[in-house]
């Protein structure tokens, strides 16, 4: 015996009961009987709603949703539209609502309009979407009536060829700006495996490659361009070369599919970072006698290639004028040599301080120590 049973059987004994009460009692006088009369009335009304809630209460506790039919394309094209057709029932007569996850992060609605009856509380509805990269996605659809009875079904379906045919978008680029050799990337849909061609202002670079399942471009911002480097074949181009500067650039992608959307890079100034010079070493005596002549070489470099000078504190209270040029060429990159000589003429540890400095200011401080030693010539005043 179900508990809605047990329950239905209970109240109808509790009103039973209660009327047999009512009626052990003596009747006073004939008015008491339009009062009975009226007391079964109310209790046959309590009775019906009674029985009422608890049918409803029943049709809630043994209600279903049943999802009959879930079919749609089990294999698509990347960019393809697919369809997917749903037939849902409800036990309780009940309305129903939909839901669908199609396993790319992307979520639908059905349109409630398109509902069509095909069977007693029946319902029918389509959903459609679009994959735009390949791989195998799980469809789920979800059914819940007003009673709050649910299911759900699921499907799959593989998408394949993720370089579809239609032209290609630029949804985003990244950066937007930045400096000549500024590696920038392109992302949208539609980009072939190979024979992009990313368009920068006038000219542009052939052949790019995608990656990410045709979702992704990168490119350098090149330092010149021209309508040359679009030229198809061994054909002779005489356009000219045109260089790069500040300013802002259309950007876009073609490909045997046709032409994307026109985005822009902003091209700015190249900065050059002041860095100070490296000093690498100096070499030269450790040890004179005085009136000695002695040389000392430095060798110092410019991170950001410019020029050097040069000037040295002796030790002796004397300082040398700044040297400039003459530098001899080393085959190290951007590497700069120069020399020095003096004489010392008291004995005695003296400290040679060396000062290098580059067009922008920025120095470099390097020393050395040599020993005077007295020698026979040598007579003190």
């Amino acid at each position: 015996m179900t508990l809605v049973k047990k329950i239905l059987i209970l109240s109808s004994l509790a009103v039973v009961v209660g009327f047999l009460a009512y009626m052990t009692q003596p009747v006073k006088a004939a008015d008491d009987m339009q009062t009975l009369i009226n007391k079964i009335t109310e209790l046959k009304a309590q009775i019906v709603v009674l029985e009422q809630k608890l049918l409803m209460l029943q049709q809630t506790q043994n209600g279903t949703v049943t999802i009959s039919h879930f079919a749609g394309p089990t294999s698509l094209q990347a960019g393809q539209m697919g369809t997917w057709k749903v037939q849902a029932s409800s036990s309780t007569n009940s309305s129903l609502s939909y839901a669908i996850a199609w396993g790319d992060e992307a979520f639908a609605q059905p349109n409630g309009s398109d509902l069509e009856s095909r069977a007693p509380f029946a319902q029918n509805t389509t959903f459609s979407h679009t994959y735009l990269r390949s791989g195998t996605f799980t469809i789920t659809v979800y059914v819940k009536d007003s009673m709050g009875n649910n299911a759900q079904k699921s499907t799959t379906v593989t998408v394949t060829n993720a370089f579809a045919p239609y032209p290609p978008v630029i949804k985003f680029i990244n950066p937007s700006f930045g400096t000549v050799g500024t590696t920038v990337t392109l992302t949208g849909t539609g980009f072939l495996p190979t024979g992009n061609t990313i368009h920068f202002g006038v000219g542009g670079i052939k052949n790019v490659a995608s990656y990410n399942n045709g979702t992704t471009l990168t490119f350098r911002v090149p330092s010149y361009v021209s309508p040359c480097d679009l030229v198809v074949g061994e054909y002779m181009c005489g356009a000219p070369v045109m260089e790069i500067t500040p300013g802002s650039y259309t950007v876009f992608v073609s490909n045997r599919q046709g032409e994307s959307n026109r985005v822009t890079f902003k091209v700015t100034e190249q900065i050059v970072l002041s860095r100070p010079p490296v000093i690498s070493g100096i070499s030269g005596p450790t040890v004179l006698t005085p009136s000695q002549m002695g040389t000392w070489t430095v060798n110092a470099k410019s991170p950001t290639n410019s020029s050097l000078s040069y000037s040295v504190s002796w030790g002796d209270e004397t300082v040398s004028p700044d040297y400039y040029g003459g530098l001899k060429e080393s085959p190290q990159a951007f590497m700069q040599s120069a020399t020095f000589s003096h004489a010392y003429y008291s004995p005695g540890t003296y400290t040679i301080k060396v000062t290098v400095k580059d067009q922008a200011g920025n120095t470099a401080h390097t020393s050395i120590s040599v020993f005077v030693e007295e020698n026979q010539w040598y007579y003190p005043q």
